[in-house]
């Protein structure tokens, strides 16, 4: 698994913002277009329509390294001169980790493509703590290399797993979705490699806790 991987954010100064709308179809494609591209996702934000989500995965450095001079000598690098890069370069066999006492050990096989805060009662008092983060992947991605989650039913169509040997929370999934499955965020190794894109139940939130980020918030479940 030596593909590349490239996750972060760009920043658009307001005045350019137009110019770098128009221009970026174009980018997209011909990057789409370059021999190595897996994939290569820029999504406006939601809430902040200066900041766009980046996502880049190449088969290898050297497909990477070419898509890195091909922008550097076209016309898009010329217009985002100006643009903040906010990046992680990461290979897929960094995304590797698992619970506290090392009896159960995952490597996962793409980048999530999700993940959220949960505020519900159910995590909070699974996982003793006020927000859980949770990442979302197919369970075809998932590889248990040691030992794997002992689950507990949290609801008729709950599955949430922890190690019966430490307690850690690991994962959770619903019986009515069996092709995909939530790990928690913070039992990578580096954690830092994946981070929420949005909050839900909201309404259960606790008082206490102030949130500052700019993620998406939703009273309940996400309405897509």
């Amino acid at each position: 698994m030596n593909n590349v991987i490239l996750v972060g954010y760009i920043t658009v100064p307001e005045s350019e913002l137009e110019e770098v709308k128009k221009a970026l179809p174009t980018h997209i494609a011909n990057t789409h277009n370059e021999p190595g591209c897996i994939e290569f996702n820029v999504i406006q934000h939601v809430t902040e329509p200066n900041r766009f989500d980046v996502f880049e995965q190449f088969t290898n450095e050297v497909a990477f390294a070419k898509h890195q001079r091909n922008v550097e000598n076209s016309t898009w690098d010329a217009l985002t001169k100006n643009v903040k890069r906010h990046y992680t370069k990461l290979k897929l066999s960094d995304l590797i980790g698992g619970c506290h006492c090392g009896k159960i050990r995952y490597q996962l096989t793409a980048y999530p493509f999700d993940g959220d805060f949960c505020h519900c009662r159910d995590c909070q008092k699974i996982t003793g703590a006020p927000t859980s983060a949770w990442m979302d992947i197919k369970k075809s991605q998932l590889n248990w290399q040691q030992g794997e989650p002992t689950e507990y039913a949290s609801s008729q169509a709950i599955r949430r797993g922890f190690c019966a040997s430490c307690g850690s929370t690991l994962s959770y999934r619903s019986i009515e979705h069996d092709n995909y499955i939530s790990l928690a965020i913070t039992t990578l190794d580096n954690p830092n490699l994946m981070s929420p894109n949005y909050h839900i139940y909201g309404e259960q939130q606790v008082s206490w806790l102030q949130l500052t980020d700019s993620c998406k918030k939703y009273p309940r479940q996400r309405i897509v």
